[in-house]
């Protein structure tokens, strides 16, 4: 594998751990901001646990999948995902019904780092993608 394949899944593997940890903030900051929780701490608590706990082990599959095992279905899956989450979270800030400013004045700017992060999600996952299929070719003929 050259500099450049092992630069891609570096590159790869850091953004894996950004959205995850994106992920785990913006339920965190969601779930703070809303005042209906506020009788039940227990249930904000298990919440942000439960969403940690998933974060971590969908990226826990995507690193043995995707970086270890150089799948491309799980990856494809992410693109299409991300895509449709980015298109989905434009259309509903742009037609005004997701007010980003609603919670708190700090989710916007979170918000628009999510998209940011989602753009290079895609970026990072389409390079993989083609890296994973030529390592597969090569491992069959191998």
């Amino acid at each position: 594998m050259s500099d450049k394949d092992q630069k891609i899944r570096k590159h790869w593997l850091i953004m894996l751990g950004l959205s995850a940890l994106i992920t785990i903030v913006n339920t965190f900051v969601q779930l703070q901001s809303d005042s209906s929780l506020d009788a039940i701490p227990q249930v904000r608590y298990g919440f942000i646990a439960f969403s940690s706990l998933v974060a971590l082990g969908v990226g826990f599959i995507a690193y043995h999948c995707v970086y270890r095992k150089f799948g491309t279905k799980l990856l494809i899956f992410c693109l299409i995902a991300t895509i449709a989450s980015l298109v989905a979270n434009s259309i509903l800030y742009l037609s005004g019904k997701l007010d980003p400013f609603a919670l708190d004045p700090y989710h916007g700017a979170f918000a628009l780092m999510g998209q940011g992060v989602g753009i290079l999600w895609i970026v990072a996952c389409w390079r993989m993608l083609k890296l994973n299929k030529r390592l597969q070719v090569l491992k069959s003929s191998a």
